[in-house]
């Protein structure tokens, strides 16, 4: 395999190196074996094989995977660094080829992300430089791709990072997610083992294309099978999962699926930022540092989840997410929760965490409780309603025993901040602001919320429209249940 850049070639860091780019091979082998993918081949043939360790096939596209474990000492990658590692010519040279060029490492490269991902937003290269280089260190790093010596011009440099993705994962979530997904799919040893056996099984196929048939084939020799249908059962029962920030579906954090509209577009339209959003991660930052809660409180469908998502993914993209069914799950995975860990509670539409019943301050704290190398984040999510019910101190002469929600009230004081309060509808500003990222993406789903005069814009992208016409066309097709609906609607909550 390539080598890796390590601060003492072949010693301690480089074998590190290696075995960190093992584990992210294995993983994208285990994609191939779950179904997400056609196919793998490490070291490649012909041009494929230029400063890559492998080629993973997918539907639709090519990605070329380079893996840089770390920049020497140093806690990062600029743009300049990476120019020094001749990684802007591998990109031009597999991007030009329509390829998708990824580069994976331990340590994150904020700028040359942030590049890539807003290429990827804008239609064109006027666009870009227009709308997407919000800030000095972006037009700089913008401007030094596109001169005459590295990518020649600004069109070129668009395309380039439009193709580009770069991504940071700790060595340890990548070995314990691939842990995690080989158990899933495998019998015949525990996950961490069976994923020791796939790497095994990459290194005797070098140069092979690797399709889910014939990995099924070769697994026999490390004593493993695929495992029957009745282990997703058994998996998606299970009450609570670990899964990196940067594969997490944004639908598995509550972000409501965007309505089609009858357009083409799938998926999250591009996100617009809000006026919240700038003191969001302010606290998300904060309560990395050492550990410590977030609160966000809004109604329903106002863009609370995505916010917070949007938050997290940019601020701590590296780290894992907890995602637990319920309070007692939260308990059960304690244990197993480890340091750079968002902990994911939504307790909307129902309170599942800090009712009654739920978690204490006391669950929490030890949640928190570490050193600071090692923070756990909690998040928390809750409707204005509930959160009143929450946050308000009854009065009552009987004290602490007609007082249900002071364990809550205990349990939400662990908040590093005051709640962050996310409005009904989009303020003019925002507005103003989505318009802008509507023109640039083109995306049709984002002109129609801004003109909606029934919803407001997060109301209509998670399908308001569409639910309420399915509402009212089944008073005609089954009136019970359209009665029966209604009155549920009335009910208190």
């Amino acid at each position: 395999m390539a080598g890796i850049m390590s601060p003492r070639r072949g010693g301690e860091a480089d074998k590190f190196g290696n075995r960190y780019e093992g584990a992210w091979t294995v993983r994208h082998l285990l994609h191939v074996l779950g179904g997400s993918g056609e196919s793998l081949t490490v070291e490649d043939s012909g041009d494929l094989a230029k400063s890559v360790e492998f080629t993973y096939r997918r539907t639709g596209a090519v990605e070329v995977h380079q893996v840089k474990r770390q920049n020497g000492v140093a806690n990062g990658w600029t743009v300049r660094s990476l120019l020094g590692m001749g990684i802007w010519d591998d990109a031009r040279h597999h991007v030009g080829a329509g390829r998708e060029f990824h580069l994976v490492s331990t340590v994150p490269a904020r700028v040359a992300q942030e590049l890539c991902d807003n290429a990827r937003s804008a239609s064109d290269v006027r666009s870009f430089v227009d709308h997407w280089l919000p800030n000095q260190n972006l037009q700089e790093a913008f401007s030094a791709l596109a001169s005459r010596d590295v990518l020649g011009t600004e069109e070129r440099a668009w395309r380039v990072l439009h193709g580009t993705w770069i991504q940071c994962h700790g060595e340890q979530d990548v070995a314990e997610f691939n842990g995690l997904l080989a158990g899933q799919l495998l019998d015949g040893a525990t996950g961490a083992l069976a994923a020791v056996g796939l790497g095994d099984l990459v290194l005797h196929h070098l140069g092979r294309e690797l399709t889910a048939p014939l990995i099924e084939e070769r697994l026999r020799k490390y004593g493993l099978r695929r495992a029957p249908t009745r282990r997703k059962e058994i998996v998606e029962r299970r009450t609570w999962r670990v899964v990196p920030v940067a594969d997490c579906p944004q639908e598995q954090v509550g972000v409501h699926p965007a309505a089609a509209s009858g357009t083409h577009h799938q998926g999250q339209p591009p996100y617009g930022t809000r006026e919240h959003d700038n003191l969001l991660r302010a606290q998300v930052r904060q309560a990395a540092v050492a550990g410590g809660m977030v609160v966000v409180v809004g109604g329903s469908s106002t863009g609370k989840s995505r916010s917070l998502f949007e938050a997290v993914r940019s601020e701590l993209a590296d780290w894992r997410i907890l995602l637990p069914d319920d309070a007692e799950a939260v308990r059960s995975a304690s244990a197993q929760i480890s340091a750079r860990t968002v902990v994911w509670l939504d307790d909307t539409p129902a309170v599942r965490f800090l009712g009654p019943d739920g978690l204490t301050a006391g669950d929490l704290a030890a949640l928190l409780d570490g050193d600071d190398s090692a923070p756990v984040l909690i998040v928390y999510v809750a409707w204005p309603d509930a959160y009143q019910r929450m946050t308000t101190i009854p009065q009552s002469a009987k004290g602490a025993g007609d007082d249900p929600a002071r364990g809550t009230r205990e349990a939400l004081s662990l908040a590093v901040q005051p709640p962050i309060r996310v409005p009904d509808d989009f303020t003019p500003s925002e507005r103003r602001n989505l318009t802008s990222v509507a023109n640039i993406c083109g995306d049709r789903r984002l002109h129609d919320a801004l003109v909606d005069p029934r919803y407001g814009v997060a109301q209509h992208l998670a399908g308001a429209p569409d639910l309420m016409d399915l509402w009212r066309d089944s008073a005609t097709v089954q009136p019970y249940g359209a009665a029966l609906i209604s009155a549920a609607v009335d009910l208190p909550p």
